[in-house]
């Protein structure tokens, strides 16, 4: 029987830091709140998140980035570039510099072509999501099928965050501090202690632009918490059975909200990196999993059950039930 799962993640955070006084420093106006000056908002943010630094990368950089953690990938793991059949860029764009459409000889780096063909993943088929925050857990979601059909042995997925410093902040969820970095996670078809169950997704017209999470904080969370209920019930599990939420780095603010909710404690829920490093986009799925399913950061035993959980702004919620089982 074929049982895929999640057999191995890594990840890099940029290592420039930038002081949270520096970045609240250069912001226009607009970005801080009404009857606040700069020094409050910045003492604000520091004791809400905990957040002393954000840390900053150059796009230009991500070919080095992805190529550092793909090396350790293969030195260190049992996976051979033949047994790549898919290799997803959960990251939309994946032209890290120049432009496939330019008319003359100037360079243009494509992040999964370059990766492709340096790391030989000859009998890879290669393709982009492109869902924000959620494109990870989505390209999970398309790999799961693939590997139940046998179409695929091993999907590899690229995922990266970069961002230009007037969009390091948002005052989502009274304020979400944004740091760059890279991930990557492989599926395999069987042989992993991490299985995963199920899935489940959902859209609403209602929350389609950002300006949504400040204006319909309330809604956004309500669909959230849904969707975790839904992929509980859906597999006759009772929520007091999860071991663990793991969610993305915004913050404890919004995740008094789902636990009241929910119905359980805020303990349940992974939020140990919110205050390390922040928010990093779509990376903060497999470097949130990495840190508790390989670095110990959370107690995790054989059968307990886990949920990878996101929101991806356009807007999508997604959220992966994950087993713990015995490597076989």
């Amino acid at each position: 029987m074929i049982c895929p799962g999640i057999s191995y993640s890594d990840y890099y955070i940029a290592e420039q830091s930038v002081s949270i006084e520096q970045l609240i420093s250069n912001l226009s106006e607009s970005n801080i709140p009404n009857g606040l000056d700069r020094k409050q908002f910045t003492e604000i943010l520091i004791e809400t998140l905990g957040v002393q630094f954000v840390y900053v990368d150059d796009r230009k950089n991500e070919l080095l980035r992805f190529h550092q953690l793909l090396q350790r990938y293969f030195l260190q793991y049992s996976s051979t570039p033949e047994e790549i059949d898919v290799l997803i860029y959960a990251a939309g764009d994946s032209i890290a510099s120049g432009h496939s459409w330019a008319e003359n000889d100037s360079e243009c780096i494509n992040i999964a072509y370059s990766v492709k063909h340096e790391f030989k993943l000859d009998n890879a088929l290669l393709f982009n999501v492109a869902v924000e925050c959620a494109s990870t857990l989505i390209a999970m979601r398309i790999a799961l099928s693939m590997l139940r059909d046998r179409s695929a042995r091993k999907v590899l997925i690229l995922s990266r965050n970069f961002y230009t410093n007037d969009r390091r902040l948002s005052l989502m969820g009274k304020g979400t501090l944004v740091s760059d970095g890279a991930g990557i996670i492989e599926l395999s078809a069987d042989k992993t202690d991490c299985s995963i169950i199920d899935f489940v997704s959902i859209e609403d017209n209602r929350i389609s632009k950002f300006s949504d999470f400040i204006t319909k904080s309330q809604l956004v969370v309500e669909l959230g918490a849904n969707a975790i209920k839904t992929l509980v019930e859906r597999n006759s599990i009772k929520i007091h059975e999860i071991s663990m939420i793991i969610p993305q780095n915004t913050t404890r603010f919004a995740w008094q909200r789902y636990c009241k909710i929910l119905d359980i404690p805020i303990s349940k829920v992974f939020l140990d990196n919110i205050s390390d490093y922040g928010h990093v986009g779509d990376v903060d799925t497999i470097r949130n999993l990495t840190d508790v399913w390989r670095r110990g950061k959370g107690f995790i035993n054989v059968g307990d059950f886990v949920i990878l959980y996101t929101i991806g702004t356009g807007t999508t919620w997604a959220a992966i039930l994950i087993q713990k089982t015995e490597n076989s």
